[in-house]
């Protein structure tokens, strides 16, 4: 999932225009496009390794320091040679053994019932790139479709940023609360051309500036009811950020500052953590030696009662023009239910949330790398994703899940995340949010157009 600037790449510009009510969504992540994904391109250099017996609790696991895996993770006998060092932690290396050549499912056929009973919410006079988007997802169900948004802000480095960035988004969080959508605001830590220092925002370096920010998102009558969910520090487990110098237990001192700071203006604002399925050694700037392992460092030092759910990232990913079976299509994979139930457990929490999605397209750029995934094959992706919210929620989690359905397609990602473009990919999507709703399993969306 993410959305940050990098650098090298990924450069995206979303300039947010001028609302209905005169709420001014100023260059909104203006060069910060997207990226809440990365994860699926982050398993291409996995290893496989020998094949041992399934194991088939989950939840039985949960007080061991072992990872629990299903038949199609195959678990390494040593550890991997990152140098990122969890104690009592196992690293896995995973194959999938979902054939992705050929579509696994009959074509999805069209409906006419709606995704619920709930009528949809009227969104004709909002100017928001990202309730538009939702608007579109409503008419593909004839229904309300979800009451949360994702959203991306950045982390103010200087007193120059504080009120640009607080304008920014109390602005978008003013707009979600008219029309009763719930934010889910993603705080990277960046600040235009650049990027914090996790070792010195550990540090405290930044609480100043922070306190600024929140002070003035504060003044322009920004209430905690507004502010939705705050989730700092996204996918702190990856290299895109400028983690290097930093140890997994030093994310509890990041999260600590920063929450701590918001909870100061903002009392009763929740606060969430999202880990990618997949960690990386800081300075793994290539993504080259990926493991999955527990996150015990990670939240050790984050204090209890401070943070409210926990988030799991994780997306299916395939290879350019299917050249191997190193695809990684099963959501006991990249959805990890026992890594998550474990955070969970060590934050003394029990709500649950997964950002996800599906492939319709990848390498779109390039017509001889180019994968297109079927309607009916991403139908069969989400019920086995599914299958992983049913197991986590019937061991007794409250969960919720993010979607993210975005078009990347012209971007430096190549690869289309929406639904929208075909009947049958609408099918997909109507198919999978009726389930959830069938199992009281709230949705949310993030896209933009």
């Amino acid at each position: 999932m993410i959305h940050q600037k990098k650098t090298i790449a990924y450069i995206v510009a979303l300039i947010l225009t001028i609302s209905a009510s005169g709420l001014i969504y100023a260059n909104y992540l203006q060069s910060n496009e997207a990226n809440a994904k990365r994860q699926y391109s982050n398993t291409k250099k996995i290893l496989k390794t020998t094949p041992v017996s399934s194991v088939n609790s989950l939840v039985s696991s949960l007080v061991s320091v072992s990872s629990v895996v299903n038949k199609n993770l195959l678990i390494s006998s040593s550890k991997t040679s990152s140098s990122i060092d969890k104690p009592s932690s196992q690293v896995v290396t995973i194959s999938s053994t979902i054939d992705t050549k050929a579509a696994s499912a009959a074509p999805v056929a069209p409906t006419n019932s709606n995704c619920n009973r709930q009528l949809k919410i009227n969104l004709n006079q909002s100017t928001s790139p990202i309730l538009k988007q939702l608007s579109k997802y409503q008419d593909v169900c004839g229904s309300k479709v979800a009451d949360k948004m994702m959203v991306f802000t950045q982390i103010p480095s200087n007193v120059n940023s504080v009120q640009p960035l607080a304008n920014e988004i109390s602005n978008i969080l003013r707009e979600f609360s008219l029309y009763g959508i719930t934010p889910v605001v993603i705080a990277e830590p960046i600040d235009g051309d650049v990027q914090l220092s996790f070792t010195e925002f550990a540090k405290g370096v930044f609480n100043p500036v922070l306190d600024q920010y929140f002070a003035a998102i504060k003044n322009t009558g920004i209430t905690s009811q507004q502010m939705g969910m705050w989730v700092p520090f996204p996918e702190a487990n990856i290299p895109t950020w400028n983690s290097e110098g930093s140890t997994p237990a030093d994310f509890g001192l990041l999260i600590n500052n920063y929450s701590s700071i918001l909870k100061k203006y903002f009392p009763t604002t929740t606060i969430s953590v999202l880990m990618n399925y997949t960690s990386f050694n800081p300075t793994d700037k290539s993504y080259s030696k990926p493991s999955i392992t527990n996150y015990d460092e990670y939240l050790k030092n984050i204090k209890s009662g401070l943070v409210d759910s926990f988030g799991m990232q994780g997306f299916p990913w395939v290879e350019a023009n299917r050249s191997s079976d190193n695809s990684v299509n099963d959501p006991q994979i990249f959805l990890q239910p026992a890594n998550t139930m474990r955070a969970a457990n060590q934050l003394g929490i029990n709500s649950i949330w997964f950002n996800t999605g599906t492939i319709s397209s990848k390498y779109t750029q390039n017509p001889n790398l180019r994968v297109n995934i079927s309607a009916a094959d991403r139908q069969v992706i989400n019920n086995n994703k599914i299958k992983v919210f049913d197991k986590v929620k019937n061991a007794g989690y409250n969960i919720w899940v993010n979607e993210f359905v975005q078009d990347k397609s012209n971007t430096a990602e190549q690869t289309n995340f929406s639904y929208l473009q075909t009947v049958q990919d609408q099918a997909a999507f109507k198919d999978f949010a009726t389930k959830l709703n069938a199992r009281g399993i709230a949705l949310s969306l993030f896209d933009s157009n």
